[in-house]
C-alpha cells in the first residue's frame, strides 16, 4: 500500500512538472519570436495572449493546437488522479468547469480582437470560470470525506476566487480600451498605456489557474 502511494505521488509530481515546463518553454519561445518579428518586447501588462500566439504561421497552428490539446488532457488527468469522483457531489461539476475553462482559454489565446463584442464575451466567460473553479475546489475540499483536502487548499482556493471576484469591481476596468495620448514632432498619436488592464487580467487568468494547480499538488503531499 505504501509503495502505491509513493508511485502515485511521483506520477503526480512528474505530470505537473512536465505540464509546467512545456507551458514555460512555449511561452519563452513565443515571446522571443514576437520580439524578433515585431522589433518590440512583448509585455504581459499591455499585450493580450492572442497577440503572442498570433505570431504563429499557418503551418505552425496545428502543432500549437496539438500541444494545447495534450496539455489540456494532462490537466484533466492531473485532476482525475487527485480528486475522486465518488463520495462528493461536487466532483462532476468540478470536471465540467475545468473542461469549460480549458476550452475557453484556448479561444482566449486564439481569438482576434475584432469583432470586439466576441472578444469581450470570451474574456468575461473565462473570468467567471476562474472564479468558479477555485470556489468549487474549496467546496469540494470542505465536503469531501478525505481529510487530505483540508490543510491549505480550501483557504488558498477561496482566496483566489475572492481575488478574481474583487477584480470585477476595479473602476478602471470600465475604460479598459482607453488609449494614451502621445505628442511628438509628427503630431499626436495614441498607444496603449504600460498597463492595459484587460490584457493584464487575461494573463492573470492563466497564472491563477497554474497557481491553483500548484497548491492542489502541495495539498496532496501534506
Amino acid at each position: 500500500m505504501l509503495s502505491y502511494y509513493v508511485m502515485d505521488d511521483s506520477i503526480l509530481l512528474s505530470l505537473f512538472t512536465v505540464l509546467l515546463l512545456i507551458s514555460l518553454i512555449g511561452l519563452v519561445a513565443w515571446t522571443q519570436t514576437y520580439t524578433r518579428l515585431n522589433h518590440e518586447s512583448f509585455s504581459f501588462t499591455k499585450h493580450f495572449p492572442f497577440e503572442l500566439f498570433d505570431v504563429l504561421k499557418s503551418y505552425q497552428r496545428p502543432y500549437f493546437q496539438l500541444i494545447y490539446l495534450l496539455i489540456s488532457i494532462g490537466w484533466l488527468v492531473f485532476y482525475w488522479l487527485i480528486f475522486p469522483l465518488v463520495n462528493s457531489s461536487w466532483g462532476i461539476p468540478l470536471f465540467i468547469v475545468l473542461m469549460m475553462l480549458l476550452i475557453m482559454v484556448y479561444f482566449l489565446m486564439t481569438i482576434r480582437s475584432i469583432p470586439v463584442e466576441r472578444f469581450i464575451f470570451v474574456s468575461s466567460i473565462v473570468h467567471v470560470l476562474i472564479i468558479v473553479l477555485p470556489l468549487i475546489v474549496s467546496i469540494f475540499s470542505w465536503t469531501s470525506p478525505f481529510d487530505r483536502f483540508i490543510t491549505v487548499l480550501p483557504w488558498v482556493s477561496s482566496f483566489l476566487s475572492v481575488i478574481a471576484l474583487g477584480m470585477l469591481f476595479i473602476p478602471s476596468l470600465k475604460s479598459w480600451s482607453r488609449l494614451q495620448e502621445k505628442k511628438s514632432d509628427k503630431g499626436r498619436s495614441y498607444e496603449r498605456p504600460k498597463v492595459f488592464i484587460l490584457a493584464l487580467y487575461q494573463w492573470f487568468y492563466i497564472v491563477s489557474f497554474y497557481l491553483l494547480n500548484f497548491f492542489i499538488l502541495i495539498e496532496n503531499f501534506i
